[in-house]
């Protein structure tokens, strides 16, 4: 029926040809039912936790979590890739709301925990909420303006404003795992993994001012279009410490290593999403789409992050553990 359904909409919505829409439908089929039999067969055993007490079998639940959070991301993302242009703008905001209130959810429901137990990581996880807080509300603000207001682009808004001080949170929750978790791990490849990354940022924000002086953009404008690669760049050295730090870590730092894929994910969105901004505002409205499926990626990444943290606290029955 998925197949079927999608190569449809494809054939119907779409430029593809005949038999491309036949090869993306089967791919997208194919990976949905994957993972609808695998989790229907596994949803009993998922919350089993006498068979979840040895690391192997943690590791096994691990492997579902992984699997289900691919499986999400691919689906959610399809309502966006298979829509039309014109209902897509409808399904960009939908699903990046829905998949934003489910990170802020699952992030508030890890604080509540954290806040019972006396956690030391209480504060962590509460600038963590904050951040999400402030960063679903501006996706809120710019829903209304493209879809109440019949605004395309509405750059700048309000939204940015909420946006850029949810870097404030955010970085805080970030740098407050790097000094607590990774114990400031500064071996040979995680400085050339960071040099490269700042070197990338750097490159990048070279291009973007040059692009950008000759769109004749107020000074406004330019602030906030080098403000969001400078706070990404702030927010992805730690992620990609955490990230190189944890890459063959036990299950217990997993959920970091998901946190920071979330950074990663938006980053890439924002350089994609700026770059098109720089060209001119007609690349930036047709291909916005693309971006939101990174978007998309990122909050879902960070809600699979705090279920499985709070999963492996229940598992383990350690509610203090990192």
């Amino acid at each position: 029926m998925a197949l079927f359904s999608i190569q449809f909409n494809l054939l119907e919505h779409s430029t593809a040809e005949p038999y491309q829409a036949s090869l993306y439908s089967s791919l997208i089929a194919w990976a949905i039912f994957f993972v609808v039999v695998n989790f229907s067969a596994k949803s009993v055993r998922l919350f089993d936790r006498q068979r979840l007490i040895k690391s192997m079998e943690i590791l096994l639940e691990l492997r579902y979590v992984i699997l289900i959070l691919v499986g999400f991301i691919i689906l959610i993302n399809a309502f966006i890739f298979l829509s039309s242009t014109s209902t897509r703008v409808i399904y960009t905001n939908l699903t990046i709301n829905i998949t934003a209130a489910t990170a802020l959810c699952a992030a508030i429901i890890v604080l509540f925990r954290q806040i019972r137990a006396h956690s030391q990581y209480s504060r962590t996880f509460g600038f963590l909420v904050v951040g999400l807080g402030l960063w679903f509300t501006a996706e809120l603000i710019w829903a209304y303006y493209q879809l109440g207001l019949g605004i395309e682009t509405p750059f700048p808004s309000l939204a940015d404003a909420f946006w850029l001080v949810g870097y404030v949170p955010l970085t805080y929750h970030l740098y407050r795992i790097y000094d607590t978790v990774t114990k400031k791990v500064t071996d040979k490849d995680t400085m050339v993994v960071v040099s490269a990354m700042i070197a990338a940022v750097l490159v990048f924000l070279l291009y973007l001012i040059f692009g950008l002086s000759d769109q004749h953009q107020g000074m406004l404008e330019l602030i906030i279009n080098l403000a969001y690669p400078v706070l990404d760049a702030i927010l992805l050295i730690p992620a990609i410490v955490i990230l190189w730090s944890f890459r063959r870590s036990e299950p217990a730092y997993t959920h970091w290593v998901m946190i920071s894929l979330f950074i990663i994910f938006v980053t890439v969105a924002d350089i994609g999403f700026d770059y098109a901004l720089a060209v001119d505002e007609d690349s930036a409205n047709q291909q916005e789409w693309v971006w939101d499926m990174f978007y998309n990626a990122g909050y879902l990444s960070i809600a699979g992050a705090l279920f499985w943290y709070n999963r492996y606290l229940g598992l383990t029955k350690n509610i203090v553990a990192t």
